[in-house]
């Protein structure tokens, strides 16, 4: 999140599209319907989503099984 955030403020993402990969299914799901009940889960979903509008870049966030990214160096 943090790299994504200073690349935008730099301007390298512009017109890009990116993936960022979690091992917890809820913030998928929050993503994806955009909202969230818990009142973090839902900062999180809608800063993201204001990177995305801010900065003309579309972000994917995608769900891999924790134990494949530990494997894939990732996690």
């Amino acid at each position: 999140m943090d790299s994504l955030e200073k690349m935008c403020e730099a301007g390298e993402l512009k017109g890009t599209e990116n993936f960022l990969f979690t091992d917890n299914s809820t913030s998928e799901v929050a993503f994806f319907n955009r909202s969230s009940k818990s009142e973090k889960l839902f900062k999180l979903v809608l800063h993201l989503r204001q990177l995305e509008m801010q900065n003309g870049v579309m972000v994917h966030l995608c769900h891999g099984v924790g134990e494949r990214m530990k494997a894939q160096g990732s996690d």
